[in-house]
């Protein structure tokens, strides 16, 4: 007894005792702050770690609005007429209330698209969906509370979908530009509340996917640290370095300043929470994920500050995400120069990290807030970042993907104002980036090893394939008139794709890019799916 109460004392005197040093440690007049965070300071302002040692001056400027660097404990505001406010980008205590395994399968690849949005305002107003439906699961508003029917609520002709009812739109609203220390942003907010969910199981026929598939390639292959590491199931550090879009600004989920942001159901999160959940999910890592953006910033602001605020967190993986505000000025020169000395920080201080550069989402040239010539300006930052591309360091170019959704939906079914996605297009820049590591944007749920498909009518003889031969037959009681097959190996990277004109045919595994190792057969044939684990010896 004497034994457990004296080492119960000691822990509590050696908890003690490290309280004291941390706050002895407090430079004088300081308050607790937490690293990676967006934050107001109403002056100038000094930020130090926990032992006291100064990380960080910043201007009154630039104090404003923007993020503390990493390894913040402490920071002294000088003068503090303002005081110091933090504004964590989600509520931790409101959970999405959609499954992220439905929202992450990649638009362009899926046998079902799960709550695609569109925007209706009124009766008789109308949304594009982005393929015409072969059939319709459900439409919904916006927290999924309400189903709607046709021919009552809507119709759909095509990939057209019209309101018939006022319910529809019941809580249809928009709202004048947030306020900031800036003032008003000039921007017209789409509010959550105004989206109608459409879960339906798309035709692809007819619609040539070349684009996406050849922009959102697979590029694992240049990004072999992360890779490995995922492969491995090592744990794995990924920060995403950018602006608004970044840090989830207009997702439903986004709290921020309370005062113009209130988290809405479905509470989705940015594009870096999904992504970084949907690997993790898919490789079985623990990956970790720092966001340390913060809106209205610039490519230089990332190489002003990415030595204080990326690199000492030591990342695996860096998302650099600028573009959307240097449509404002930016020269093209001035943009490259600024991520290239960027990248060569990160590199330099963390040689092992890999760098993806996001090319940003064109922003609506006709609305509210955006430059008339938004769309080529976006075009040419995004070729900037390209020419970036090398050793660990790719682009993904969301530009040319949103173009392609824009061109089949329509801007106003995609964007919560002109300079920022709705739920819907944070999630397919989120399908984006996981496509860089398994080229399909992930295997769904309904073929990953182990896991039931929806119809068993695939077969695939022998297993294991043996000598490279085998034979793949769809069940008599099924009609295979071009059933699509997917082949992918256990990364999630599609290895071959064709169309199965006839109930049974004989295959060479060479033929189709297999060598030895474990695959994933996937069959669709009018919205059914069957898969089968295939063994190649």
């Amino acid at each position: 007894m004497r034994k457990s109460r004296f080492l119960f004392f000691a822990i509590t005197i050696a908890l003690f005792t490290a309280q004291m040093q941390l706050i002895a440690a407090a430079p004088a007049g300081a308050v607790a702050a937490k690293p990676n965070v967006v934050y107001y300071a109403g002056g100038s302002c000094k930020f130090y770690d926990a032992a006291g040692v100064e990380l960080l001056s910043v201007s009154s400027d630039e104090a404003g609005w923007s993020a503390s660097p990493a390894k913040t404990a402490w920071v002294v505001v000088t003068p503090t007429y303002g005081g110091y406010y933090e504004f964590p980008n989600f509520d931790a205590t409101k959970t999405p209330t959609f499954s992220t395994t439905r929202a992450m399968k990649p638009f362009w690849h899926t046998d079902t698209i799960y709550n695609e949005l569109v925007l209706l305002t009124g009766v008789n107003s109308t949304s594009k969906l982005m393929f015409p439906p072969k059939k319709i699961i459900s439409v919904t508003n916006y927290d999924y509370s309400k189903t709607f029917a046709t021919p009552t609520d809507y119709t759909i002709a095509g990939r057209t979908i019209t309101q018939k009812s006022a319910t529809v739109s019941a809580t249809y609203v928009t709202k004048a530009g947030v306020k900031g220390s800036g003032g008003s942003n000039g921007l017209t907010n789409v509010n959550p509340t105004s989206w109608t969910n459409v879960t339906y199981i798309p035709d692809y026929t007819g619609w040539d996917s070349t684009n996406i598939v050849k922009t959102l390639n697979y590029k694992g292959d240049k990004l072999t640290k992360t890779m490995a590491k995922l492969k491995a199931k090592q744990p794995v550090v990924i920060e995403f370095y950018g602006m608004s879009i970044t840090a989830g600004l207009n997702t439903s989920g986004f709290k921020g300043d309370d005062k113009n942001f209130i988290p809405t159901k479905p509470y989705l999160h940015s594009y870096a929470d999904l992504s970084c959940q949907q690997l993790q999910k898919l490789f079985g890592s623990t990956i970790t994920m720092i966001n340390g953006s913060c809106g209205g910033k610039t490519a230089a602001w990332t190489d002003q500050y990415v030595s204080t605020m990326v690199t000492p967190n030591n990342p695996d993986l860096v998302v650099l995400d600028q573009g959307m505000n240097d449509i404002w000025g930016t020269s093209n020169a001035a943009f490259n120069a600024s991520m290239k000395s960027a990248i060569q920080k990160i590199q330099t201080a963390c040689p092992n990290a890999e760098i993806i550069l996001l090319g940003n989402m064109l922003p609506d040239q006709t609305g509210a807030g955006a430059p008339s010539n938004g769309a080529s300006l976006m075009y040419g930052l995004t070729g900037e970042l390209k020419k970036l591309e090398g050793p660990g360091v790719v682009c993904i170019d969301f530009t040319q993907v949103s173009d392609t959704i824009y061109k089949r939906k329509g801007v106003a079914s995609c964007l919560s104002n002109s300079l920022h996605p709705n739920d819907w297009l944070a999630r397919c820049y989120a399908q984006a980036i996981v496509a860089a590591f398994t080229a399909t944007g992930g295997v769904p749920t309904d073929i990953q090893p182990g896991i039931l498909a929806s119809s068993e009518f695939l077969s695939v003889q022998p297993n294991p394939v043996v000598d490279g031969h085998f034979i793949l037959k769809i069940a008599d009681d099924v009609v295979a008139e071009n059933a699509i097959i997917s082949v992918y190996d256990l990364a999630g990277k599609q290895v071959a794709s064709f169309k199965q004109s006839s109930s049974s045919k004989d295959y060479i595994s060479s033929d189709l890019n297999m060598s030895s190792g474990v695959y994933i057969f996937k069959a669709q044939v009018d919205g059914k799916v069957s898969t089968q684990k295939v063994v190649v010896k």
